[in-house]
């Protein structure tokens, strides 16, 4: 019922193609009425606050401006017992409820820029997930196709570690590229010592094990949806 994976890893070519500006009413959304789940509702240049001061984020905490038209988000706390994929939860949380006053994101660490994806891409995963319950699409789908939207913000090519065929593949290496290429370029520089608080997870009720720095993945018994610690 458990199995743990060796992870591998390959380079694709890919370009980025600027996209106008998105809503969720124009594609696939999964709609809710919780506050926290409205859609464009949250300023892009108080995201990196609202991200921080969210009881879903796990005690990271975030800070985000607008250059131009490219808004820029940095990570500056990941504590230690935050899941690996608090990260690209919080680039899902954002796709949803983020407003449109801007082309491009772009993760930064510091004044480096990294990785950006294009306000399209980032609001077509974002407008169908919700949380904390697993109630909209699946959280493991909409991180693959996170991570496959995802490009280095130096040349242009997708993320390191997607296979040749431009797929996260299955979600053991979707997981294993969020931690040794997003997190390793994106989070390091804001982990602390060992003397990081202890931050609860917000996690559904049922749901696939993952803990850093090892990824454990559990099968479910069929027809129960699967997601991740930290999703």
């Amino acid at each position: 019922m458990t199995s743990l994976l060796p992870l591998a890893t390959a380079l694709g070519v890919a370009v980025l193609a600027a996209s106008p500006a998105a809503s969720c009413e124009q594609g696939a959304f999964a709609p809710s009425t919780e506050e926290h789940l409205q859609p464009l509702s949250v300023p892009a240049s108080e995201i990196g606050a609202w991200l921080t001061a969210s009881p879903y984020s796990s005690g990271i905490h975030f800070t985000s401006e607008l250059h131009g038209r490219d808004l820029w988000l940095d990570i500056t706390d990941f504590p230690e017992r935050t899941p690996e994929v608090g990260s690209i939860r919080a680039l899902m949380q954002l796709g949803r409820v983020v407003d449109a006053d801007f082309d491009r994101l772009v993760l930064v660490d510091g004044q480096e820029a990294l990785f950006v994806i294009a306000e399209t891409d980032l609001r077509s995963v974002g407008c169908q997930f919700i949380w904390p319950a697993n109630t909209g699409t699946n959280p493991i789908d909409l991180m693959r196709r996170m991570i496959e939207a995802l490009r280095e913000e130096n040349g242009g090519g997708p993320i390191k570690g997607l296979s040749e065929t431009g797929s996260a593949g299955t979600s053991v290496n979707a997981v294993a590229i969020v931690e040794d290429h997003l997190n390793v370029a994106w989070v390091e520089s804001a982990r602390p010592g060992a003397t990081a608080p202890d931050i609860p997870d917000q996690r559904p009720d049922h749901m696939v094990g993952l803990e850093a720095p090892r990824v454990q993945a559990s099968a479910m018994p069929a027809g129960e949806r699967l997601a991740f610690n930290g999703l």
